[in-house]
């Protein structure tokens, strides 16, 4: 099994990062965790070119590499922090850029991705704990989610997404 970690956070052993070794803890022994460190990474934002809306391309190639690792994932783990009611900057980049994923599964209806229906696993550390921001970013990341699975979402609905997909579901702890 291979585990795509997308990690949000910037500190090294914050509490996202705590969340991803208890994960990680509980994987069997022959799972294999690749973590892509988004502040490392610094994915350029979207520029809204249109490149991505005649094919699935992105005229920026920092995301190549990542791009392979996705078609590559039995799992998606994102593992944000939230900040200011959304996500860091580095993973709303990253989410932007996905555009071409949504221009390709939900506007041209192709499939890009062999593996479908993947479960998403979703770890958000906050240091409150208003439901309001855990929301917004549910949300956003389930639709990410879904065009990652070739799975253009139904109505919104991303609860059914999360137990449709057999997913853990949103985890999030309080610092």
């Amino acid at each position: 099994m291979n585990i795509l970690i997308l990690n949000g956070s910037t500190r090294e052993n914050g509490n996202t990062v705590q969340l991803i070794e208890a994960f990680k803890s509980g994987l069997p022994q022959d799972a294999v965790c690749l973590q892509v460190d988004l502040y490392d990474l610094l994915p350029m934002p979207c520029v809204a070119c249109g490149a991505c809306m005649a094919e699935n391309m992105c005229r920026f190639s920092d995301l190549d590499e990542t791009d392979a690792f996705l078609h590559e994932a039995d799992v998606i783990v994102w593992a944000l922090p939230v900040y200011n009611y959304s996500v860091p900057a580095p993973v709303k980049a990253l989410l932007d850029r996905f555009q071409r994923y949504y221009e390709a599964v939900d506007v041209r209806k192709e499939t890009v991705f062999e593996k479908k229906d993947r479960p998403a696993v979703l770890l958000l550390s906050a240091g409150r704990t208003g439901l309001y921001s855990i929301d917004i970013i549910c949300r956003t990341v389930y639709r990410k989610s879904a065009d990652l699975s070739n799975d253009p979402p139904q109505h919104g609905n991303f609860e059914e997404f999360f137990f449709r997909h057999n997913t853990v579901g949103p985890l999030w702890v309080c610092a």
